[in-house]
């Protein structure tokens, strides 16, 4: 559903599906990675410095599906990343509204979630849904697909989009957030 993309949108990367900038490169934001590399330097000072990361989508799907462990070691795995990831943009030529669209989708599809007991890696929202939240995938996306619905329904689409939102924050921390932290996603 739209809502998904979009809450995936503004929380992760909010310019990458804009079309008035067909040939945009979805592996870098240089706002976000010199936000991030200045994080990185206040690190240096204050280790308890709570840095963000300056990946975009398109190098955390580089990362999580080609690096050792899915970890970025160093500024080098970083770059390696962000090469192959414009790489793969670029594949089909300088439009690159088309494969940004997919990215989005692949990365709802396939994002890891962390592992529980009974049911080994989690990896997707649809998954996700099912193993965090006993929520059905189908039943989800029909409520978020919906016009706003009122009374009961209302509340149903409602708790769908918090379930999705959360696992979303979660992927950034999933072992921490989707075991230990339960309780600091609810809030």
């Amino acid at each position: 559903p739209a809502i998904v993309a979009q809450a995936l949108l503004f929380i992760e990367n909010r310019d990458l599906l804009d079309e008035s900038r067909p040939t945009l490169n979805p592996a870098v934001d240089w706002v976000r990675f010199a936000r991030a590399a200045l994080g990185q330097l206040g690190r240096m000072v204050s280790a308890d410095l709570d840095a963000p990361g300056g990946s975009t989508l398109a190098t955390q799907i580089e990362k999580y599906r080609h690096s050792p462990d899915g970890i970025t070691f160093d500024a080098r795995d970083k770059l390696r990343q962000m090469v192959s990831a414009s790489v793969r943009a670029y594949r089909e030529g300088e439009n690159t509204l088309p494969v940004r669209r997919r990215l989005v989708l692949d990365y709802l599809n396939t994002v890891p979630l962390s592992a529980a007991p009974g049911h080994g890696e989690v990896n997707g929202l649809g998954d996700g849904l099912w193993v965090w939240f006993a929520a059905d995938f189908a039943r989800v996306n029909a409520l978020l697909s919906a016009v706003d619905g009122q009374g009961e329904v209302l509340r149903a689409q409602g708790r769908a989009l918090r379930q999705v939102v959360a696992l979303m924050i979660a992927h950034r921390r999933p072992t921490w957030y989707l075991a230990r932290g339960r309780d600091e996603l609810s809030r």
